[in-house]
């Protein structure tokens, strides 16, 4: 379906994209308990830990990248069967760092099945699903509309060529390392 919003430079960028998005599936679920664990390391104040966990799932990726892509000659399909392993490296990792810090998370593991019941009545709750868009909505919305302008300008970056993609692309990523490094500082 986002395939559809992007115009192709050509079908040779088009069969790669496709073939790196059909490799990069089948990490998405790591990649999403991986957002998830770092939010709960950062969010109790355990900075060594998330950077550790960062550390090892970007370093992984890079080494399987170049195995898989180069060694291997597997190509923009190698790159993306290194970023799904990666992603379950550093989830794997990130699990590990959890149980050593809180080793009492062992016990809601080996608790009796109705304790371990999800309460929908408290999840669901709708004074406190407002408060929580309140306080979030707004984050929610910049997200939104950041993702939307980066497709839009990729998008409109494929439609002049394959050259102004890549370019454009090398120029999205350094921006993203600068606003990174500032954002480091502004926590630091």
């Amino acid at each position: 379906l986002g395939f559809g919003f992007v115009h192709p430079p050509d079908v040779v960028t088009m069969d790669r994209a496709l073939t790196y998005f059909h490799a990069r599936i089948l990490g998405v679920p790591a990649a999403l308990a991986n957002f998830a664990t770092c939010a709960w390391l950062n969010a109790v104040k355990h900075p060594k830990n998330l950077l550790a966990v960062t550390m090892v799932l970007n370093v992984s990726n890079a080494i399987l990248c170049i195995v898989l892509a180069w060694v291997f000659d597997l190509g923009v399909a190698g790159v993306g069967y290194a970023t799904a392993v990666a992603n379950y490296i550093g989830l794997a990792f990130a699990i590990s760092r959890i149980c050593v810090i809180y080793p009492q998370l062992q016990c809601v593991i080996d608790a009796p099945a109705d304790e371990k019941a999800i309460r929908w009545a408290v999840i669901l709750d709708r004074t406190k699903m407002w408060e929580l868009l309140a306080v979030q909505g707004n984050v929610f919305l910049r997200s939104l509309f950041l993702m939307y302008i980066t497709t839009d300008f990729n998008a409109y970056s494929a439609a002049l060529g394959s050259v102004p993609l890549a370019a454009n692309n090398l120029l999205m990523q350094l921006q993203m390392l600068i606003s990174y490094g500032a954002d480091g500082f502004a926590n630091a």
